[in-house]
């Protein structure tokens, strides 16, 4: 039996729920985490939470090493910022290559804490808004208008078991909306999240198992946010080599005909994970998102990919329905 692979990217998390981040929003939302100066009473973060969580990231940094900091992130920023109102980039700048090439310049033990109270930030961020969205949809108002709900009520048309068979998804995104939903769906039936999370795979990690770090908890609750922290890493944190083998291990369980690439910005460093799928001409390559320029068609073994610019529901409903019309 063949399975289709969807790629999320943050576009997919933000297609649900318009509060989540963009990539580049993101990154935005870190420089404004990152405390402008230190206070009498010791460093100053956002929240008391805040300060606690990262209080040993920035342990022993001097105030000149802070600007630094502070200042590397405000420079990439604004260098993003007029770079697409130029229109003369429509890639952002993630947070992950700032860790590598902007921070990647500093002396080790900086660089390290830097990521780590980076990190802390990300964490803070997503977790904080899997609590928003779980308190704003009580009603499941905003679910049922996105492309999720389209694909979970063709997982109950088909059966959940079957489903489980025939699909398989690789999520770039360190939130665990995906899963929530469709635990939200199915609670109160046989619904089996052992089988879900064995067709699903997270590159960098996640904020964790949602019986370890509960979606339905706030970011507030320094244990929490400590176990979402250690489950999670940056795409230039781990060898290459250990993450390719992982997502080729989880990615040769199955016989592909498709691959859907959702919300996903096409970063050269993530889709090395798709060598092979990629150069394999009997898969069907398709996504959401710009024209890929000419330097990026040939990392992709020429027009491997469709792209369709238009958002995660639109592309669900006029596309992928057309190609799910079988089962």
């Amino acid at each position: 039996m063949k399975q289709k692979m969807f790629v999320l990217g943050a576009g997919s998390s933000k297609d649900i729920y318009g509060d989540f981040y963009s990539g580049a929003e993101l990154f935005h939302m870190v420089v404004h985490y990152f405390f402008p100066q230190r206070k009498s009473n010791g460093i100053g973060y956002v929240s008391d939470m805040m300060n606690q969580i990262s209080s040993n990231a920035v342990a022993n940094i001097s105030d000149d090493e802070l600007l630094l900091i502070r200042e590397k992130l405000w420079e990439r920023d604004a260098h993003d910022y007029v770079q697409v109102i130029r229109k003369s980039s429509h890639a952002t700048y993630s947070i992950d290559k700032f860790i590598k090439e902007d921070l990647g310049k500093l002396r080790d033990d900086l660089r390290k804490r830097a990521t780590i109270w980076i990190k802390a930030s990300i964490t803070h961020l997503i977790k904080g808004m899997e609590y928003a969205y779980f308190e704003s949809e009580k009603k499941f108002s905003q679910y049922q208008n996105s492309w999720i709900y389209g694909l979970i009520k063709h997982a109950e048309g088909i059966g959940f078991e079957n489903f489980c068979r025939r699909f398989c998804f690789v999520i770039f995104n360190y939130d665990r909306l995906f899963e929530w939903c469709f635990m939200k769906y199915y609670q109160g039936s046989d619904f089996d999240m052992t089988a879900l999370r064995g067709i699903v795979h997270h590159p960098y990690g996640s904020l964790g198992a949602l019986v370890d770090v509960p979606f339905d908890k706030n970011n507030n609750e320094r244990g929490i946010l400590q176990k979402a922290l250690g489950s999670m890493t940056t795409m230039y944190e781990r060898s290459d080599s250990i993450d390719i083998d992982l997502f080729n291990e989880f990615a040769e369980r199955f016989d592909l005909s498709h691959i859907f690439f959702m919300g996903f910005g096409y970063d050269k460093f993530n889709l090395r994970f798709f060598d092979k799928i990629l150069k394999n001409p009997d898969i069907l390559k398709s996504g959401t998102g710009r024209n890929l320029s000419d330097e990026l068609k040939v990392l992709l073994n020429g027009k491997s990919i469709e792209t369709v610019d238009m958002y995660c529901r639109m592309f669900y409903d006029g596309y992928i329905k057309k190609e799910l019309h079988y089962y």
